[in-house]
């Protein structure tokens, strides 16, 4: 495990829906856990993570949160000036608001960026170091 983490919620979804490479993932968190070693991510991913878990899965959203709540994370805001980057990020590559604040905060901290979304493949090869988790398989038409 690299010595920063920070997730992305498409990570903690894997983790909380039982996705390929929920085991990965509970892995780090519990070694995390176990090291006393912070994992970090951005707080607009807690936004994300509340609407899909609300969505998917309305019934076992107050346990879901709860467990989100209750693992070793480290929640980050941006400053402004990592906002403005965030949105230059944005304008230069295809990505979401949210995905662009991450990649921020990834190469403030120098963290490996843990996801399962393909938007982060449109940055350059050695913008941002990531652990790229495995992709859900899309369904044949």
């Amino acid at each position: 495990m690299s010595e920063v983490v920070l997730l992305d919620s498409s990570a903690v979804l894997a983790w909380i829906y039982r996705e390929e490479g929920f085991e990965i993932m509970g892995r780090m968190l519990s070694r995390a856990a176990d090291e006393d070693r912070p994992v970090f991510m951005a707080q607009i991913s807690l936004l994300e993570l509340a609407k899909s878990i609300k969505q998917a899965q309305p019934n076992l959203y107050p346990q879901s949160m709860s467990v989100v709540r209750m693992a070793p994370i480290d929640w980050l805001q941006v400053t402004d000036a990592e906002a403005v980057a965030a949105g230059e990020l944005r304008a230069d590559y295809r990505m979401s608001t949210a995905d662009a604040i991450i990649v921020v905060l990834a190469r403030r901290l120098g963290a490996e960026l843990w996801h399962k979304d393909p938007e982060f493949d449109s940055l350059p090869k050695n913008f941002v170091k990531v652990k790229r988790l495995p992709y859900k398989k899309r369904r044949k038409k």
